[in-house]
């Protein structure tokens, strides 16, 4: 089996989002004391514990009039935020980052600095060598994804909340008097560098997407319309070594404008990031379009029209009653477009060396016609080219109570081929003449077409996939033996292509490739919707090792 690259990642940036989220709002908090300057955020009530019946939410928790629950989509998500969390809170990393402590300099610049001029004084203050402690205490509580009735827009807003945060580090602070009291004001500071710690206590923390299909930046698709992270606690208990009473007045005022600038900071970080590998969902002008629906029609000439077996889907989960998710049509398109394609056009990226070329099976099978018989073998056998795969078609089809997701996904490669050595043993002509061979074969494949078809219902027992199915076709085939009947070229060639053993070894060689890319496929679903904390390699790894295969993979050799 092949190990897979791990590439950039909207999951990945999920993740950032939380580890990113409590480090800046931490940043925020530790240098005020006054709690009321994220109430607007998210209150709680007099009651010590966190109850989601007795607390007041942001907005967005509360379903809206006229939007939908999207059950599979919800229970994707959380799939996704329990898997991260529950190995965070276990192994105190994620991706090889040592996340319980987690040195901020790994996440945010080296030093921070900020600078104020008030009561008189130009305050500044560094802060370095800083240590968060306590993200290894998260846990969800509560999460939400809604849908327009159109599906032109999802919201997810995931709640987390995590006992208690702590933060230690080093800071100098100086206050240089100046303007009109200066020749009043002595220069005020920590007398060098400090030791400090901020603990909060029963730490909540929202985060807060929105994406939609929307006009704008010269372009109509999907693009990010929403970020936000609103961020509280109950309790804040900071100790900066040797701060007098000035300085600590100083700390309280810096504080709520800092609270806003790291906000702030947060978010375009975050879309940075996004725009890294999809530029265009990121767009600051933009009108949302309409939230009309778009209904399922099988009857139009598209790849769907020849597919019978996902016709037969379409019309048994409801037919025309189907709505099409045009947004997350359009958002794995410029995934792909963006992202994934130049991962494949890259040389020597991990996603293109785990698939171009793609290392076969050895063939041996036994043929026999009225003219030809023989012991085939094929093998070292490859398949070049797939990095010239472009998505051709993604149809995505919802029932109106969004229970049921209905995806079929379909890719082509325009030229392709498959490389390797055979040998022709105990081969006979008309039963009696000997006409084996060996050496290299080459076979062209044009036009290749390759669709996966994918059902997910949410149910009483969780998110189930309920059909995945992989086919591959293609148009036109032609075979090249070297080596086979020396001096005949061209005529081996065809006599081989006549008798059929070129098209028998493409056919078996189909059958397994069908099967190792369902085989792989799934398991890539497996890991990014079940298991995505543990990153694409080690996931797909240990999916292998436990249908029964042995690590390191060891490839049979033409011995």
């Amino acid at each position: 089996m092949r190990e897979t690259g791990k590439e950039s990642s909207v999951v990945w940036v999920m993740v950032a989002i939380v580890a990113s989220l409590n480090v800046m709002g931490l940043q925020a908090a530790k240098i005020t004391n006054n709690a009321s300057a994220f109430a607007e955020f998210i209150e709680f009530d007099g009651d010590s514990e966190h109850d989601s019946d007795s607390m007041l939410y942001s907005e967005h928790f509360k379903t809206s009039s006229g939007r939908l629950r999207d059950s599979v989509g919800e229970e994707m998500v959380r799939t996704a935020w329990l898997d991260y969390i529950t190995r965070l809170n276990r192994e105190k990393k994620l991706y090889g980052l040592q996340i319980e402590p987690l040195q901020l300099s790994h996440v945010l610049d080296d030093e921070l600095y900020i600078s104020q001029t008030m009561l008189g004084y130009q305050v500044e203050l560094w802060m370095w060598n800083l240590t968060l402690h306590g993200l290894s205490g998260l846990s969800l509580q509560k999460l939400s994804l809604e849908r327009n009735v159109g599906l032109t827009d999802s919201f997810t807003s995931a709640l987390l909340d995590v006992d208690q945060l702590s933060l230690t580090g080093m800071y100098r602070m100086q206050g240089t008097s100046a303007g009109a009291l200066s020749w009043v004001l002595s220069d005020i500071s920590s007398e060098g560098d400090r030791p400090l710690s901020i603990n909060l206590t029963n730490v909540r923390v929202a985060a807060e997407l929105e994406v939609a299909l929307v006009t704008g930046c010269g372009q109509e698709g999907a693009v990010v319309t929403e970020l936000k992270f609103p961020f509280s606690y109950r309790e804040i208990d900071f100790k900066f070594e040797n701060i007098g009473t000035v300085l600590a007045t100083a700390v309280d005022i810096i504080g709520g404008l800092v609270i806003e600038r790291e906000r702030t900071n947060l978010v375009k970080l975050l879309k940075e990031g996004i725009a890294t590998e999809v530029k265009s969902l990121i767009c600051a002008d933009f009108l949302k379009l309409n939230a009309e629906a778009e209904h399922v029609e099988t009857n139009v000439i598209s790849p769907i029209y020849y597919d019978t077996f996902f016709k037969g889907i379409l019309e048994k989960e409801g037919g025309s009653d189907l709505i099409r998710d045009r947004l997350a049509e359009n958002t794995v398109t410029k995934i792909f477009h963006e992202s994934i394609r130049r991962h494949l056009d890259t040389s020597l990226s991990p996603l293109r060396t785990a698939l171009d070329p793609l290392k076969l099976f050895p063939l041996e099978f036994k043929f026999k016609n009225d003219l030809y018989s023989a012991n085939v073998e094929a093998c070292d056998a490859y398949v070049h080219n797939v990095k010239q795969a472009v998505l051709e078609d993604i149809y995505l089809a919802r029932d109106t109570s969004l229970n049921t997701s209905i995806l079929r996904v379909q890719f082509k490669v325009p030229v392709t081929w498959m490389s390797g050595f055979y040998k022709l043993r105990k081969a006979y002509l008309f039963t009696f003449i000997p006409a084996g061979g060996s050496g290299d074969f080459n076979v062209d494949l044009r036009d290749v077409k390759v669709s996966l078809t994918v059902v997910l219902k949410n149910t009483q027992q969780g998110l189930v996939m309920e059909h995945f199915k992989v086919d591959i076709g293609w148009q036109t085939i032609s075979f090249k033996f070297d080596g086979l009947w020396k001096g005949f070229g061209e005529i081996a060639d065809k006599v081989m292509n006549q008798l059929g053993v070129g098209g028998l070894i493409v056919e078996k060689q189909k059958r397994w490739i069908m099967g190792e890319i369902k085989t792989y496929l799934r398991g890539l679903a497996v890991c990014m919707m079940w298991s995505p904390s543990l990153g694409l390699d080690l996931c797909m790894r240990q999916f292998w090792i436990d249908l029964g295969w042995d690590y390191p993979w060891v490839y049979p050799d033409c011995d």
